[in-house]
């Protein structure tokens, strides 16, 4: 016999409707916190491909614990103890954005760097407080939302269909939520993000506290939701044989008293065991280290989650009109397919039109607005469910809308393809998709259709037996959708968007060939929104032919379904719990004290930790105008960065150190606080030595630029000399203060002063203001020398006289100019005259390497496949060779010159080897070979490393320059050992978490790649570029934005620096550090007895340790500028104690070999 549910007298209708309000605010908070966190995750990818922090083990670990928690304290408690559920669930999320605050501004104490790379390192290095919070959000979203859905049937009962209305105001709220979010992270900081979700959390708990205290007053929190019962599945309704006790029983009962039906929980019960079992692998997998590829199964295992609820749903409406209408399942079943195909067609096609430039940087700008819109398209949904036939009007509208805007973006394509405009084409040829009616045209669609679809989902069809699997699949889905957008719109569609600057760089294809990924990713996407609006119209006509069957069948099931609801429905009074009056006002009494002590010790900790992390030492500081503080040189700064301004931190002096002929930089920072500095000017005192006045440092070695931000006005990488400036407006302006240390400056402090001077508006007077900045300079015992210990090469504009001198004053050599050459038919003459100019000025100015390059090259057009079967250009190669070997014999420079051999050629194989690397290699050995032959005495460089692979041609190499991801210490100390000489290059790879100095690389890291080159012992540096600026068609954070372009230049060729660049310079000072250092060692064994050989092993013990806390091997290195400084000031001690006994400056400038 079947087992039935407990039976209870029915309910009788409700006067009045218990306020949801608290629910709604819970679901909405928790839903827009969530796909908030979700989307932070996912940008930029280049950050978070991998991480060290252990994000792919953390994050599935705390998103399992909260849906397991919100789903088993659901399906036991969630009649009995709702209302503290959704409580517990608020004041959780709470807890977790603070610790989440307070962590974000301890690692951003020393790192505020702009927005999306700050907030993205943070997520790679302290994963564990952003998942915490994922696991909050996901918790209390569940909760409040599976309480929420179970109240549907109630307000059935009473006659009401408030239901629909609330789900609607939730839809308007997250996308208000999800806008405002991401427009405070895109235009202001993640500071104020993680403000305002505090806020809105903690009002959310506060809201929820009423519900439960009047629930405890009234001994009714259990009476709001019906009991569950096993309705839509009457046939299995009993797990046993009739003659068998149901072992269950008490289980099912109990999953039934709360509000639950025990099919619908092991239904969800199974597939979130499936779940647990995969994250649990991938978690296990991921410990100790981290595999970025989990991340990705993470991912998928939620997407097939998705698939499984949503095909629940779709058969639980089929069954839904078998018992209901009485129709066969045979006749309803495909509703469930067709239904779920449509909802799969109308998810792709919304978020593929959600395409936001290739750019990441911008991705939330285009989400928030995209969001911002859907704030009025859910309104719109949330005014027609009242009037079905308007409702299905502008549903089929919105859908056409869409298909519309694909037509438009093909066309925007196929017109605008060659219409290139923009700096850095940041915006790309496109114009339509970048408009803003594209953008709201996408908004209003998405807002429309999602609200349409959380509505339908969580009302319709829904006895409040299956709230809990229902709020799982919203919840999950408001954490993966975001991320689907950004996918979509940017990894299928964004990513074959063709850019960059053609005019300066190689043509790109832009055909109809050209560009046929991206026609046919739009094609796709158009048509699926032809097949939402197809499989709609099929939904509708089929459902209302079941209907028409519907009042002709009859069905026994109908009476089934009927005794079913009266079972089902429970008495107020049979239930109610009688709670002591003296306990409920204790409870009550404790539950407010709790939750005001959680909001204002979560409130104090994260107040105690902004002020203590995120406070800067002040200059000037005048509250109502404006405040001037100081960071160092390796931080990068937000232009919307917030400090604590505590007049307790003001500073009267403050002091640098250099080394004499050291550059040393330090920055100000204007806020305003409601005034502007108009017409500033700066003036530098000479600073004199506070022990002998007669030493001074002049003011002419002094320099002040400011800070010009770049790509979306966020990115300080401009410095820009002025002699008068207007500083106006409500952001951050850095000011880079510089000075150069005359070489021969005797050691000792020297103090001066910076003036600001300045003509602000007060009142609509005007008063002349001076602001003193007083400093000291504290000049070591010893000289960075002339000579370079480092080659560093870069690429630039090697003919231009302003950009050749900055290399010179940023201790770098340029790539140099074409050797003038011209071919008579039998051998070449040469034009040396201009050329040996250039190279004796630049050796004389410290470069101490450059590239031989001109005449016939070694290859074909395609720059990679050598012309060894020309034998006339070959001869042509081989005589041009020995003329340019013969000249530097005499000019004795062939030590410093070298030929940079075809680039990377064992990462790119010529298309006319067909992939026969063997062959390739064996071609270019050939070459090589006789390339030696014919100049013996010119080195050959290369960008490969020593590989097995190429054993071949390791005789005809001089120099190795493996990129750094090449490393292999086995095989780079083995060429070493044999004299040859090794460098690195880094370029547009490798990716984080590598050091680079790209623009979405932390500006300290560019140092720390020099370090690593003293780490490896090895003499050179190369990157390929220093003013690429067309690399802007990179793509923020994908590929490298801002890799090789370091200088800017104006209209005139006037070259500015940028931050980047200027920490070149200071890695170049460290290195020397290090050098002068590690050779004072290697003398004083040799020469001196001052130490014993323990203190000199001691020495050379602490260089190492300063080192590593800096770099090590491959990618690991320090994550904080501090450790920088620190190392360096150490060595700086060190050589400050061997001053005197080693001679530090012949030492340094005695003439130097690196091999």
């Amino acid at each position: 016999m079947e087992r039935d549910s407990p039976v209870v007298p029915p309910l009788a209708p409700s006067k009045t409707i218990p306020s949801h309000v608290h629910l709604v605010l819970s679901a909405s908070s928790s839903l827009g916190i969530l796909a908030f966190l979700g989307s932070v995750l996912l940008y930029p990818g280049e950050i978070l491909g991998s991480s060290e922090g252990m994000t792919t083990f953390w994050v599935p670990t705390f998103v399992m614990i909260g849906l397991n928690a919100a789903f088993f304290l659901g399906a036991f408690f969630k009649r009995t103890w709702g209302h503290l559920l959704v409580l517990a669930g608020d004041a959780i999320l709470v807890a977790a954005i603070a610790f989440m605050a307070s962590e974000f501004w301890q690692l951003s104490a020393d790192n505020h760097e702009p927005w999306i790379v700050q907030v993205a390192w943070f997520v790679r290095n302290d994963p564990l407080p952003t998942s915490m919070a994922l696991g909050a959000a996901m918790y209390s979203s569940v909760v409040s939302l599976s309480y929420l859905m179970a109240l549907v049937p109630v307000d059935k009962t009473n006659g009401k269909e408030k239901s629909i209305v609330e789900f609607g105001f939730i839809m308007v709220m997250v996308a208000g939520a999800f806008a405002m979010f991401q427009l405070a992270y895109r235009f202001t900081s993640m500071t104020h993000v993680l403000v305002v979700m505090f806020a809105i959390a903690s009002f959310s708990t506060i809201a929820s506290v009423p519900p439960l205290l009047r629930s405890f007053r009234s001994g009714a929190g259990e009476l709001e939701l019906l009991p569950g019962c096993t309705a839509y599945y009457p046939s299995t309704r009993s797990f046993t044989p009739p003659a068998m006790a149901d072992p269950l029983s008490k289980l099912h009962e109990r999953i039934e008293s709360a509000g639950n039906e025990r099919i619908s929980f092991w239904w969800a019960f199974m597939i979130l065991l499936l779940v647990d079992a995969g994250m649990a692998y991938l978690v296990i997998d991921s410990y100790p280290a981290n595999n970025e590829t989990n991340f990705l199964f993470f991912l998928y295992f939620f997407l097939i989650w998705l698939v499984l609820v949503a095909y629940s749903y779709s058969r639980r409406r089929s069954d839904n009109l078998r018992l209901d209408k009485g129709i066969k399942r045979w006749k309803s079943s495909g509703l469930a397919y067709v239904d779920g195909f449509r909802f799969i067609a109308l998810a792709a096609a919304c978020f593929g039109m959600m395409y936001f430039f290739r750019y990441p940087l911008y991705i939330p700008e285009v989400l928030g607005k995209i969001a911002a819109f859907g704030v009025p398209g859910s309104l719109i949904a949330l005014i027609s469910f009242k009037r079905k036939v308007w409702n299905h009007v502008l549903y089929l509208i919105f859908l056409c809308v869409i298909v519309v805007n694909y037509v438009l973006l093909l066309n925007d394509v196929l017109s605008n393809a060659y219409n290139l405009y923009g700096p850095q084409d940041v915006l790309f040829p496109f114009q339509y998709v970048h408009s803003g009616w594209h953008v709201a045209s996408a908004g209003l669609c998405s807002g429309f259709l999602l609200a349409n679809e959380l509505v339908r989902f969580a009302t319709r069809h829904n006895d409040g037996g299956d709230s809990i699997q229902r709020s799982m699949l919203v919840t999950i889905a408001s954490f993966l959708l975001p991320g689907v957008a950004i996918y979509m719109g940017v990894g299928i569609i964004g990513s074959q968007i063709p850019g960059g600057r053609p005019e300066v760089w190689v043509p790109i294809d832009l055909s109809i060939e050209g560009t046929r990924w991206l026609l046919l990713a739009c094609l796709v996407c158009a048509w699926l929104a032809v097949l939402a609006v197809v499989l709609y119209l099929a939904k509708n006509v089929h459902l209302a032919g079941l209907k028409y069957l519907a009042r002709r069948a009859r069905n026994p099931l109908v009476a089934e379904k009927a005794g079913y609801e009266s079972r089902r429905a429970g008495s107020a009074e049979a239930r109610k719990v009688n709670r002591p009056a003296g306990r409920s006002i204790s409870a009550s009494a404790f539950i407010v004290l709790a939750v005001v002590g959680l909001i204002a010790g979560a409130g104090t900790v994260m107040w105690h930790e902004f002020t203590s992390n995120q406070q800067r030492p002040l200059v000037y500081y005048a509250p109502g105008r404006f405040a001037l503080w100081l960071a160092n040189s390796t931080e990068r700064f937000d232009p919307d960065t917030v400090v604590s301004l505590d007049p307790a931190n003001l500073v009267t002096t403050f002091s640098i150190q250099a080394a004499a002929n050291e550059y040393e930089a330090f920055q100000i920072i204007y806020t305003p606080l409601g005034k502007s500095m108009n017409d500033l000017y700066c003036q530098f005192t000479s600073f004199t030595n506070i022990n002998n006045g007669s030493q001074t440092i002049p003011s002419t070695a002094f320099n002040i630029r400011h800070a010009e931000n770049i790509i979306g006005d966020k990115f300080p990488d401009v410095l820009v000399p002025f002699s008068r400036l207007q500083v106006t407006g409500t952001r951050n302006r850095a000011f880079w203060v510089s000075v150069k240390v005359p070489y021969g400056t005797s050691p000792g402090s020297y103090a001066g002063t910076l003036y600001f001077k300045y003509d602000y508006n007060v009142e609509l007077s005007h008063e002349n203001a001076t602001i003193p900045i007083h400093f000291t300079i504290d000049v070591y015992n010893f000289t960075i020398p002339h000579m370079r210990h480092l080659r560093t090469q870069m690429g630039g504009r090697s003919g231009d006289t302003a950009t050749v001198q900055n290399f010179f004053d940023h201790r770098i050599n340029d790539y140099g100019i074409d050797i003038p050459s011209s071919w008579n038919g039998t051998n070449y003459t040469y034009s040396w005259a201009t050329w040996d100019a250039n190279i004796a000025w630049k050796l004389a100015n410290g470069a101490n390497s450059f590239i031989i390059s001109g005449g016939p090259g070694w290859t074909y057009g395609d720059g990679r496949t050598p012309f060894i079967d020309d034998p006339a250009s070959m001869n042509k190669l081989t005589n041009w060779l020995k003329g340019v070997q013969q000249h530097l014999v005499e000019k004795n420079w062939t030590r410093y010159g070298y030929i940079y051999y075809i680039d990377e050629f064992q990462m790119f194989i010529p298309s006319g080897y067909h992939g026969n690397r063997t062959a390739y290699f064996a071609d270019l050995e050939a070459q090589l070979q006789a390339m030696k032959a014919a100049a013996p005495l010119l080195r050959i460089m290369t960008t490969t490393p020593p590989s097995h692979e190429l054993l071949g041609i390791r005789d005809y190499i001089d120099i190795y320059c493996p990129i750094a991801v090449d490393y292999n210490q086995t095989e780079w100390e083995g060429q070493k050992a044999q004299g040859k000489e090794f460098w690195q290059y880094y370029c547009v790879g490798p990716s984080a978490p590598w050091p680079n100095s790209h623009l979405y690389n932390r500006l300290f890291e560019t140092r720390v790649m020099l370090w690593q080159c003293f780490y490896y012992n090895i003499q050179g540096f190369l990157y390929w570029s220093s003013n690429a600026e067309y690399h802007g068609s990179y793509g923020f954070g994908y590929n490298g934005w801002g890799d090789g372009w370091f200088i800017h230049y104006d209209d005139a060729g006037t070259p500015y620096d940028s931050p980047r660049w200027e920490n070149y310079r200071d890695a170049q000072e460290d290195y020397e550090y290090l050098w002068l250092a590690n050779r004072s060692i290697s003398w004083l064994w040799a020469n001196s007895t001052t130490y014993t050989s323990t203190q000199l092993d001691e020495f050379q013990a602490a260089i190492q340790d300063a080192v590593t806390a800096v770099s090590r091997a491959r990618e690991v290195h320090a994550q904080h500028p501090a450790a920088i400084h620190q190392a360096r000031a150490s060595i700086a001690r060190m050589l400050e104690q061997f001053a005197s006994s080693v001679d530090l400056l012949a030492l340094g400038e005695a003439q130097w070999w690196p091999v």
